[in-house]
């Protein structure tokens, strides 16, 4: 079972202080940005990337408890994380807020042998 999963993010900044501003601050290290609207995309593509693997995950547990036991299968996951960029088939208008830019897009594919 291959599944991928593409997360989006919209162009809204992050508030200091919480524990996923923390989070994101801490694994980029020397590496985050300095000026804001860099920083702000970086912060954006990362939280993309954290909620595509999340569901990947989540998706991954499902399959293994619920349709087949892991002895049995191979869920390969392919996650990627499209920050900032508009999801496909979204129609304007589309504020740098609108609530259709957080989102994952999930596609999977099921072989038998």
């Amino acid at each position: 079972i291959s599944v991928k999963v593409v997360g989006y993010a919209d162009q809204v900044g992050f508030q200091p202080g919480t524990k996923l501003y923390r989070r994101i601050v801490e694994e980029a290290g020397d590496a985050l940005p300095k000026e804001w609207e860099a920083r702000r995309k970086y912060f954006n593509q990362r939280l993309s990337e954290l909620r595509a693997q999340a569901i990947a995950d989540y998706l991954e547990q499902l399959i293994y408890r619920d349709i087949l036991p892991q002895e049995r299968t191979h869920v390969e996951k392919l996650v990627r994380g499209a920050g900032e960029e508009l999801p496909p088939n979204l129609k304007p208008p589309y504020p740098y807020q609108d609530p259709r830019r957080r989102r994952c897009n999930i596609y999977s594919t099921i072989t038998a042998k």
